[in-house]
């Protein structure tokens, strides 16, 4: 029975500490969200756009930071088994899902437009839906930076992966 209530303490402390990595991501893809405001200064006609990316981003800070305090508590935990691939599908749906937000919020796009500009951006295939010709560098900004961190992502996911692959644990 002892060993019951561990495997139910372990399940809840993997919970949390996945939870808790969780969190630590959209807290950074909240603050990701707000970088198309330093292009107020350069184009002061598109602070209309600034709301779009305003509200999902104060709304991610939120729930990331609270979500964090739940891995504060856990030292020395590591994931096991395959609660990596379950953080980093989380990971890859939840920040897709953010950053869909701002241009679905603007009205120009609808709900799989969103999506497929945020995905094409962080897996890095460059397909675009955003006309910079006719669309504010509001949205032309996040585009070409989620390109560029996609691509970095996958990077360090190619190396991690060869490293594991040579019996490296670290």
């Amino acid at each position: 029975m002892n060993n019951v209530d561990l495997s139910d303490k372990e399940k809840h402390s993997s919970t949390r500490l996945i939870m808790g990595y969780l969190g630590y991501t959209i807290f950074f893809v909240g603050l990701f969200c707000l970088i198309p405001l330093f292009v107020i200064p350069f184009y002061p006609d598109e602070i209309v756009y600034a709301p779009y990316f305003i509200l999902p981003s104060t709304i991610s800070i939120i729930i990331g930071y609270f979500l964090s305090r739940l891995a504060k508590d856990i030292k020395g935990r590591q994931l096991q088994g395959h609660q990596d691939a379950v953080l980093v599908l989380l990971v890859w749906i939840t920040t897709i899902t953010i950053c869909s937000v701002p241009f679905f919020l603007s009205g120009k796009y609808n709900i799989m437009q969103s999506m497929f500009e945020s995905t094409s951006g962080f897996t890095t295939t460059g397909l675009s839906i955003v006309d910079e010709i006719v669309y504010a560098p509001y949205f032309i900004l996040p585009s070409t930076i989620s390109i560029i961190i996609g691509y970095f992502l996958s990077r360090l996911a190619k190396d991690i992966k060869g490293r594991q692959l040579q019996g490296h644990q670290d």
